[in-house]
């Protein structure tokens, strides 16, 4: 890359402090080049930088949590978002998914390791809803039972537990609640056909024999 490209460069990424993301220590880090650039190249930590001056670049955190980087190619800039960047250079995609989920759903955590190759309807049922969190558990209930039916509509990796009184959702990778709306009068369900279906709480009870024991 020419003198020029480089100050160019300068104006719009900053080198970010290394030592304040992770310690080389805790994991080895491993560089390769991105697709269609000669001075770039991503990490599997999540990090980019110009190969000619070592130079690690700061990302820009967009308002949705996403992490995004301008890269320069013939002194053309386009922007990338890093988790897509890591994934295509890391993660095999043997599927030819086209989505890339972040497993513990911080948009702004891009080790190669909290993410994911998916179908969008993969990708649907792992994000926040309605701006909150997720609350995550370590392991579903002892009396938990799955729902595999209701109301004509077939589901897979949602658990009732009539003790703690909730919906649970396992999506392969961690289990989840499910958060009810209406004042706790039903859920948003997604079914197998990638529909979307209301589950009503009080009927839920009612359905036992639909439950498959854990």
């Amino acid at each position: 890359m020419n003198t020029e490209l480089s100050q160019n460069e300068s104006n719009y990424d900053e080198e970010s402090n290394y030592d304040e993301y992770i310690s080389q220590e805790e994991l080895i880090e491993e560089y390769r080049d991105i697709t269609g650039y000669l001075n770039y190249e991503v990490s599997n930590f999540g990090f980019v930088r110009n190969k000619t001056t070592g130079r690690i670049l700061k990302p820009t955190q967009r308002q949705d949590g996403y992490q995004v980087i301008c890269l320069y190619q013939n002194k053309i800039k386009k922007q990338y978002l890093i988790h897509q960047l890591v994934a295509k250079a890391f993660l095999e995609n043997p599927n030819n998914y086209s989505e890339i989920d972040h497993c513990d759903c911080v948009q702004s955590n891009n080790n190669v390791w909290n993410l994911r190759w998916v179908s969008r309807s993969e990708n649907q049922k792992n994000k926040n809803g309605y701006g909150d969190k997720f609350v995550f558990v370590n392991e579903l209930p002892d009396d938990a039972n799955e729902v595999w039916y209701y109301s004509g509509h077939f589901f897979e990796g949602y658990y009732f537990s009539e003790t703690m009184n909730k919906l649970y959702f396992n999506n392969g990778v961690r289990i989840r609640e499910v958060r009810p709306v209406m004042d706790r009068q039903y859920y948003v369900c997604c079914c197998k056909n990638k529909q979307n279906d209301q589950i009503k709480l009080s009927l839920l009870k009612l359905q036992k024999g639909l439950f498959n024991n854990q």
